[in-house]
């Protein structure tokens, strides 16, 4: 049998099919090829090609700490700052007279970057973390959090500890050629900064302050007549609604300028003791930091210049990726474990799950990055706080979307609180409908407020009672509650002073409120039931009920036979707590109906079987 011979035209087709497949082939794999080449120089570290992204005052530099700190270099190789040939100079260079300048091979520079620095460059971004709460974070001497750490503890707990993430005060040692030293006690030069404004104003700085307040007429007038100008406050308290006519941009304004005047009044008095000392005009060999204070990135951490912050706490240097400070880990190396869990209650809840699952599709390098249009998968810490919407450009000022403030004892609505909920509402109705955004704040609310008012309010009645009539020492928080005062009176006597931790039951008020309760309120604000119940409400009540209640008898108990109270002392705060656990809120210890025990005994027959 014999076959019939294909078509010429059948074989020039089935011809030109196989090349166009090899051509399309050959694209494929030029394309695949070419791809790799270009990740491949956008990953590694560009050793021969450094000098050519390196300006002409900073070549030096890289070729010297190519061999001494390699690391430092190829971060900086891969960062943002060498593309757009910003060197070292741009940020480490210095005037001769700042506190930590030096001379180093020739150049006057500060090994430490401040804000004052990076404002240079990112203006409105340092205006924005200097209005936060961040940028307080050092300011927290005073709290019982500090004295936990520096004393009961122990200093290096919490330097080590506390200002790792708070921001230390750092001081620093200039060493000229001839070996002299002279020291910057940078808190002490603070504290006499804020005393001078306190005492005399705003005098002395009038061409600086008539340039700061010149969007409002006569307010520069008003400023530099007031006496006291320590704080947001009494800045505040000179200024008008006519001045800035939003209130929040009001205080934004206070704020601003408090810190400003703070720093050329602190930097005045720093070249004046330079001068003093016949240093203003020679140039440091070297500098000496205090290793109290450095190193240490913490967010609010007091800087040689007085300014406050360090950019590196979230843009970890020398790369200062935004990638990073967008990842929610970036966030957890500070805001996680029994006091403030944020890091742990994300992971837990569906946000932190749907970011786990779908992070490679977050664009996390994208700019701008804005929820809605250049991610949708899921938000991170900076989505809700930070980030550009659809509607709100992008804040370094962390607090301008909450309303309550979940760290005291008795959680309290922020100043403005409709506005900023309004401004996270914007934010959630980027994935969530109304109706769920509504109902998830009437929800959060009611656990901030059954926290408040069965757990929270009714503790402290009991621990202040007790101070009230000096059956314990009371806090020095504790000064202003009346009867106190003159229980210290008493106490004082007998060589007792005011003091926050030297009574048990003050401990377990301590971690009623700021260990179980903030995990209490965090859980419900981020949606972690875990972290709601387990962690949280259910040990609150445990501590209330069966540590802080038996205690407070206790403790009434020892008073007495100490002789440190009467006997009308000890029934008045009996009668306290008495009237405290007959609320209804409590009457659970009471016991059980007959419908809640046939109730219970049904589920667990019917369940176990038993």
């Amino acid at each position: 049998m014999s076959m019939t011979p294909a078509p010429e035209s059948g074989r020039d087709e089935l011809r030109w099919k196989k090349v166009f497949v090899a051509l399309a082939a050959l694209l494929f794999f030029i394309t695949m090829v070419s791809v790799g080449f270009i990740e491949m120089w956008r990953l590694k570290p560009r050793d021969q090609t450094a000098l050519a992204y390196t300006p002409a005052d900073s070549t030096s530099c890289v070729e010297c700490h190519q061999k001494t700190t390699p690391g430092i270099v190829s971060d900086w190789m891969l960062s943002r700052h060498s593309e757009k040939g910003v060197g070292c100079m741009s940020c480490h260079s210095s005037e001769k007279h700042e506190p930590d300048a030096f001379e180093h091979y020739g150049a006057v520079v500060a090994t430490l970057v401040s804000p004052t620095d990076c404002n240079k460059c990112h203006a409105q971004i340092g205006h924005e973390f200097q209005i936060s709460h961040h940028s307080k974070a050092a300011q927290f001497i005073g709290s019982l959090d500090n004295f936990l750490g520096e004393f009961v503890e122990g200093r290096q707990a919490a330097v080590n500890g506390c200002m790792q993430c708070h921001g230390s005060t750092v001081s620093v040692t200039k060493v000229f050629a001839d070996g002299q030293e002279y020291t910057q006690d940078t808190g002490a030069l603070l504290d006499r900064a804020r005393a001078a404004l306190a005492a005399e104003g705003a005098r002395g700085l009038e061409a600086k302050v008539r340039e700061w307040c010149s969007g409002a007429p006569g307010l520069a007038e008003r400023v530099m007549a007031a006496k006291d100008l320590s704080s947001d406050q009494a800045v505040l308290a000179v200024m008008t609604h006519q001045d800035f006519g939003h209130v929040v941009e009001r205080e934004e304004q206070a704020k601003k300028l408090s810190y400003r005047l703070l720093l050329e009044r602190g930097r005045a008095l720093a070249q004046a003791d330079l001068a003093q000392a016949g240093l203003h005009d020679r140039l440091a060999a070297k500098v000496k930091f205090d290793p109290d204070g450095w190193p240490n990135t913490g967010i609010g951490r007091i800087n040689p210049d007085l300014s406050n912050g360090s950019c590196t706490a979230c843009h970890s240097r020398h790369k200062f990726q935004v990638s990073m400070a967008r990842e929610p880990e970036s966030c957890g190396k500070c805001h996680l474990g029994p006091d403030h869990p944020q890091f742990e209650v994300y992971n837990e809840s569906k946000h932190g799950i749907a970011f786990r699952a779908n992070r490679e599709r977050m664009n996390l390098e994208a700019r701008p990055w804005v929820v809605g249009r250049d991610y949708t998968v899921a938000p991170t810490c900076a989505t809700c706080h930070m980030a550009a919407t659809r509607t709100q450009p992008s804040t370094h000022d962390v607090g301008q979307r909450i309303s309550w403030t979940l760290r005291p004892a008795i959680s309290t609505k922020l100043e403005h609180w409709e506005e900023r909920r309004s401004a996270m509402q914007e934010v959630c109705s980027t994935c969530h409908a109304p109706q769920q955004v509504q109902n998830f704040y009437m929800q959060y609310d009611g656990l901030v407020t059954l926290y408040n008012e069965k757990f929270a309010k009714p503790g402290l009645e009991i621990v202040n009672s007790l101070a009230k009539v000096g059956a314990i020492t009371p806090a020095p928080t504790q000064l202003n509650v009346p009867g106190v005062a003159e229980a210290v009176q008493t106490l004082a006597g007998r060589g007792l002073s005011p003091n926050p931790f030297d009574d048990e039951i003050e401990w377990t008020w301590y971690l009623l409120w700021h260990h179980e309760g903030r995990r209490m309120r965090h859980g419900a604000s981020m949606m972690a039931p875990d972290y709601t119940q387990w962690h949280g409400a259910f040990e609150v009540a445990h501590r209330f009920y069966f540590e802080l209640v038996p205690q407070a008898r206790e403790t009434l108990e020892r008073a007495l036979k100490a002789g440190r109270i009467t006997a009308a002392q000890q029934h008045e705060v009996e009668q306290t707590i008495d009237r405290i656990l007959a609320r209804p809120d409590h009457q659970w210890l009471k016991g059980l109906s007959p419908e809640q025990r046939r109730e219970q005994m049904k589920f667990y027959r019917e369940r176990y079987g038993q």
